[in-house]
This record gives structure tokens, C-alpha cells and sequence, in this order.
């Protein structure tokens, strides 16, 4: 998608197979998109990128699945790299990954959001099976809320300003919730399952991490504070402390 274009719908879709499916072009100027109900499956590289000018976007009722680890650099289900006003609802994700072999850092993520991108929010979606963050979030103005992560190598890795209210993370392989450079995040709730001793936080040059609330079910020797958090104000309610 190029150039100035106003008031667009896309879907309902059902693709498989494919490298990408909506492309916003970096000389673009978008106001006003809605993609509801699109099921994209065994995707190549990524579902829905934005690197336009873009206002009031909106992708509701979606499933985008990689099945098979991809040998491109940065595969996602939503790349975000600019853009105001931006909601993401009630859907899915799960799969994105490049190959182990590539390097030792995993690559994969469901929705990753860049610093050029502010008022995103994110509520009713699923995030799993990714082979970095579920959902790595770098935008600013940012809300979440009735999410759940499972099986990211981070579940959430949150580096700008985040409100949020209900989040749900289960069995990551790295850490579930990894708080960034300059991180600013309010959770309400944070209900917290693992088999594993995976941290419940990790800090790493993170402002301030608040929650006011947590359920935990992790095994014995779990740590709540890992990294560095010596320079970050954590603010967290006694249910959070193990």
C-alpha cells in the first residue's frame, strides 16, 4: 500500500502460503484501516507491517500462524514500525521464529511495535510459540489488557510507556514479563504460570515497573526480580513476592 489513502477495509480473508499479506509502504500517508477477519496460515515472513504515516488503524478478528521456523530475519505476526491511534483485537499469533542456526539470539515475535509508534492498543489477543517476545513493544502511550502469552522466549518485553490491565503469562522459556531501556509500565493484574523457574521479571534499565496485583503458580526457587533493577523504582504488591 502507497501513497495517500484514506478509509480502507480488508477482509474477510483466508491465505496460506504467502510472504507477507499487507504491506504499509514508508511514503505512505494511510488514515483510516480496518482489517477484520483474516486467517493467515504457514506465512513466510510476517502478517500485517506498517511503516507508513498512518492514523486510526484497526485489525480485529485475525489468525496468523508461521508453522515452520523461516530463514528471514524478523519474521512477526504485526510489524509496527510507525503509526498513531493503532488497535489490535481479538485475535491470535503464534509460530514466528527464524532458525536456531542463524545466530544465538532467537528472532520471532508476535507483535513487535517500534518508538515511532504511540496510542497502540492491544486487548483480547493470544501470543504464542514465538521465538522471542510475544509481544515486544517499544511504543509509547501504550494499552493492553485480556492478554495471554505462552511459550515466547519472553512472553512480554515491554520497553516504553505501558498501562495495562489483565495480563496472563504461561511457561516462557526466557523470562515472563522483561522490562527494557527506559521502561514505564502500570500492570493491574498479572496472573503468572510455569513449569519451569523462568523469572517472573526481568529488568534490564527499566524506569519503573508497577503491579498491583499478581497470581502465581511457579515451581519453588523462582525468582521475582531478575537483571539489574538496582536503577529501576519497582512498586510491587506483596501477592507478587515469592
Amino acid at each position: 500500500m502507497k501513497g495517500k489513502t484514506e478509509d480502507v477495509a480488508v477482509g474477510p480473508a483466508t491465505i496460506s502460503d504467502a510472504k507477507a499479506f499487507l504491506w504499509v509502504a514508508k511514503s505512505s500517508e494511510l488514515r483510516n484501516l480496518q482489517v477484520d477477519d483474516v486467517k493467515l496460515t504457514n506465512l513466510k515472513q510476517e502478517g500485517i507491517r506498517l511503516d507508513g504515516d498512518a492514523t486510526g488503524v484497526s485489525i480485529e478478528n485475525f489468525d496468523f500462524s508461521m508453522r515452520d521456523a523461516q530463514d528471514t530475519d524478523y519474521p512477526a505476526g504485526i510489524i509496527l514500525n510507525s503509526g498513531t491511534d493503532i488497535l489490535i483485537r481479538d485475535g491470535r499469533l503464534s509460530g514466528f521464529r527464524s532458525p536456531t542456526a542463524k545466530g544465538d539470539y532467537p528472532q520471532g515475535d508476535g507483535v513487535s511495535a517500534e518508538r515511532g509508534v504511540s496510542k497502540l492498543t492491544i486487548t483480547g489477543v493470544s501470543a504464542s510459540g514465538n521465538a522471542d517476545g510475544g509481544y515486544d513493544l517499544k511504543s509509547s502511550e501504550t494499552r493492553l489488557d485480556d492478554l495471554r502469552a505462552e511459550d515466547n522466549y519472553r512472553n512480554y518485553r515491554l520497553w516504553g510507556s505501558v498501562e495495562a490491565g489483565r495480563l496472563e503469562s504461561r511457561n516462557p522459556r526466557g523470562a515472563h514479563l522483561w522490562a527494557g531501556k527506559g521502561a514505564d509500565i502500570r500492570i493491574a493484574e498479572f496472573v503468572v504460570s510455569s513449569d519451569t523457574d523462568a523469572p517472573i521479571l526481568q529488568i534490564d534499565g527499566a524506569k519503573r515497573v508497577q503491579i498491583d496485583h499478581c497470581v502465581l503458580s511457579v515451581p519453588e526457587g523462582t525468582s521475582t526480580v531478575s537483571g539489574n533493577a538496582s536503577n529501576a523504582e519497582l512498586i510491587l504488591d506483596e501477592s507478587c513476592k515469592l
